[in-house]
């Protein structure tokens, strides 16, 4: 491995959204990681300086995409996450931007993550948990590093606390849910259209429910009442709004919170393509079939934690010098002794208020609902 003289801060410089036009739309998540992370590194390596780094800030983009020989827009940044052959291009411009640096980064793309092993490269990535009714957003970590795998491991979040933030739900809607619905219910579920999640392995497109049609036609004469729950984040899905504007089945839509649904005894079954909710739902005794495979396959025991590059989720000690101080320790001299004592600070909701994003999930938060 390389010496580290510098940690470097990114996110997927390579993304595009259906909205942008250039591959710029990560610049706040690598800014919001460095910012969150600032105080915690500043007291654990004192000595190595910090980069933060985005499109035309430290990388061109178009300069990847050049290499690749692929199209820099939305359709092309769904080929590169399916890109998985060597290019000695693309490893001389990555070990010339990233040489000698540790690479903190925000859902890094798989080729980017290859060309830093076969340039000998030390990245952690982190990646958002599928399970959000926590009492916080909940972070995966992993590493291409076999010992900071490890350390990352001893972390883990204990998942048997989904289940039981899951039940305070569950009991809270006893006394608060006023929904009718009806018995024999199947509950949709739509994403948001350019989410990374929906590009296919195979082709390097991106699918939407109506890739779907015969299994989504199947649902619809299998069940007597459907509701379809758009993502909160999106408009409603075109496929689905338009089977509901034919009358042609009994399925209509809702804006229901989908917490309060999955508390609805009437729901028998909820239907997705690959929504974090789907892997939710388990945690309120919900049946759930996803259509396609999902993004990651988050570490669900201690052997799978230690695996080099498996996504482990960690609770809110990623937000503290003690967990940097153990992380880096195989790579750099770190600060061990007089760290802050931060397990007295109260974290909850600490990150949907610094990401300003919730999911809809304070509608069933509050005291009284």
């Amino acid at each position: 491995m390389q010496k580290i003289k510098k940690i470097v801060f990114l996110a997927d410089f390579l993304r595009f959204s259906a909205t942008s036009e250039k591959p710029n739309v990560t610049k706040k998540s690598t800014q919001w990681l460095f910012r969150t992370l600032q105080f915690s590194l500043q007291k654990v390596v004192e000595q190595i300086e910090c980069e933060v780094v985005w499109h035309e800030n430290g990388v061109n983009s178009y300069e990847y995409y050049n290499v690749l020989g692929i199209q820099p827009d939305l359709a092309g940044w769904a080929a590169v996450l399916n890109e998985t052959c060597d290019n000695e291009e693309l490893d001389n411009i990555t070990n010339r931007d990233f040489s000698n640096k540790l690479v903190i980064g925000c859902e890094l793309p798989e080729v980017l993550c290859q060309s830093f092993n076969r340039n000998n490269i030390i990245y952690l990535d982190t990646v958002a948990s599928p399970i959000r009714f926590s009492e916080d957003i909940i972070n995966c970590w992993r590493s291409n590093h076999p010992q900071i795998q490890l350390q990352i491991a001893k972390f883990k979040y204990d998942q048997s606390l989904h289940y039981y933030y899951a039940n305070m739900i569950r009991a809270k809607f006893i006394w608060a849910n006023t929904q009718t619905i009806p018995t024999d219910t199947a509950l949709i579920l739509g994403q948001v259209s350019d989410d990374k999640s929906l590009v296919d392995r195979h082709s390097g497109k991106f699918v939407s429910l109506g890739s779907y049609e015969n299994k989504i036609t199947k649902i619809l004469n299998q069940y007597p009442h459907v509701l379809f729950k758009a993502h909160p984040y999106s408009k409603q899905d075109p496929f689905l709004q338009k089977l509901i504007e034919s009358k042609m089945f009994n399925i209509t839509c809702t804006d229901t919170n989908y917490y309060q649904l999955l508390c609805t005894d009437n729901v028998e079954h909820i239907y997705g393509i690959n929504s974090g909710s789907i892997t939710e739902a388990e945690y309120f005794n919900v049946p759930a079939t996803s259509f396609k495979e999902p993004l990651y396959n988050i570490a669900n025991c201690a052997l799978s934690a230690s695996t080099v590059n498996t996504p482990v989720e960690v609770g809110h000690e990623w937000l503290t010098p003690h967990f940097w101080s153990r992380i880096l320790s195989p790579v750099l001299d770190v600060k061990q002794e007089g760290l802050p004592n931060m397990s007295h600070i109260g974290f909850k909701n600490t990150l949907r208020r610094s990401l300003n994003a919730d999911w809809n999930f304070e509608q069933i938060d509050k005291v009284k609902v």
